[in-house]
């Protein structure tokens, strides 16, 4: 979810599969948190270690070295409107299997 106050800005939108959803991570194991930003994009996908699936991000904690594995789910991407502006909204979903999604950076 985010929250912002829109001033001479209808919307915010991400813009095409390409658009990179920049995030932290907390590992649900041994709770280690990511200490840089990780991106996610609709146009990659990446083989999950000993499954016959793909995610858009596939990684390992660090520290416990647990795999872990986060989907973004296209239907729930949504454009941020001036009506919903001072209010939070889910803009996007993510499928996290192994981590939790902590921090979100907006960026371009």
């Amino acid at each position: 979810q985010m929250k912002a106050s829109l001033e001479n800005v209808t919307n915010l939108v991400p813009t095409g599969d390409d658009f990179r959803w920049y995030l932290k991570f907390k590992c649900n194991n041994c709770g280690e948190e990511s200490d840089k930003w990780i991106y996610l994009s609709l146009e990659e996908k990446f083989p999950m270690k000993g499954s016959k699936g793909e995610a858009h991000l596939v990684s390992k904690c660090k520290m416990c070295s647990r795999d872990c594995s986060v989907d973004i789910i296209p239907e729930m991407i949504t454009q941020y409107t001036s009506d919903d502006s001072n209010s939070f909204k889910t803009i996007c979903g993510f499928d996290c299997r192994g981590v939790s999604v902590i921090d979100f950076s907006p960026r371009v």
